[in-house]
């Protein structure tokens, strides 16, 4: 809304006001939709490094060590403590590996906690990003968020932080393309994610320089901002941030909406 107060602070520190304040709002979509499946077409087939993945429920029953940590690190993710607040960051780290998110030939990278700043109301600001996947030339292809509050009751929604994040990265594309001459993009997507324990949100994040302009000045927007969002379907949908992708029949669900993202990385 055009009267509500546009401060300059910290990504961290973005709430659902502040999506307000620069005009955007979220929309559930179905696979669909949001993954802009054709009619009558079907999520992909998961591509995993380790089809052990798939069929093997638990770390001791697993036969490969790939395997094995991946499903220690699955467990954590989902039981962590204070004391273990690393957990979902770890287990997403390799999750990106294991999904070939990563890769020589795709020319892609995990980095975790990439600090990137972003001009908002006229001041620089810090964004710290959990994991981001990185190209070749530096550029963030997608960027997940951990939701704090399955450590704390008392955490923020993450939501309108992912997004500032995701801001964010566009704005560090736009300053290294001026540096080599060439003009700012004029719209991009960015793909994002928020990790509850082991369970995934999936965001697609539509950047414009109408956008990025309005949150350096602090101004409202003219045009409203609509942000799809998907929730992976499983079985036992009230359970799903409790089991994440503990359970084998979450898993592979899951795993194609993983595989279904892939297509927006290299997108406009």
């Amino acid at each position: 809304m055009s009267h509500i107060p546009r401060v300059s602070k910290p990504v961290h520190e973005w709430t659902s006001e502040d999506l307000e304040a620069y005009n955007i709002k979220l929309e559930y979509q179905d696979s669909s939709r949001f993954f802009e499946l054709k009619p009558n077409e079907q999520l992909p087939e998961a591509q995993v490094l380790e089809p052990e993945l798939l069929t093997v429920r638990d770390a001791w029953s697993s036969t490969k060590d790939d395997t094995y940590t991946f499903l220690r690190l699955l467990k954590n993710a989902n039981m962590y403590t204070v004391a273990e607040e690393t957990a979902v960051v770890d287990f997403t780290f390799t999750l990106m590996r294991m999904i070939g998110y990563t890769s020589k030939l795709y020319k892609r990278i995990v980095r975790t906690r990439k600090r990137i700043q972003i001009l908002i109301a006229g001041e620089l600001k810090d964004s710290v990003i959990d994991l981001c996947l990185i190209d070749e030339n530096g550029n963030m292809l997608l960027v997940i968020q951990e939701d704090k509050r399955a450590l704390d009751s008392h955490a923020s929604d993450p939501t309108a932080q992912v997004i500032a994040a995701a801001i964010a990265t566009v704005n560090d594309r736009d300053n290294r393309r001026r540096a080599l001459g060439l003009a700012p993009v004029q719209s991009k997507i960015i793909p994002a994610i928020i990790m509850y324990g082991s369970a995934p949100t999936f965001y697609k994040i539509p950047v414009t320089s109408e956008l990025t302009k309005a949150i350096a000045a602090g101004e409202f927007p003219q045009h409203e901002t609509i942000i799809p969002m998907h929730i992976p379907v499983v079985p036992r949908r009230d359970r799903r941030l409790q089991e994440g992708m503990d359970p084998l029949e979450n898993r592979r669900p899951t795993f194609r909406c993983f595989e279904a993202l892939k297509k927006f990385f290299d997108g406009p």
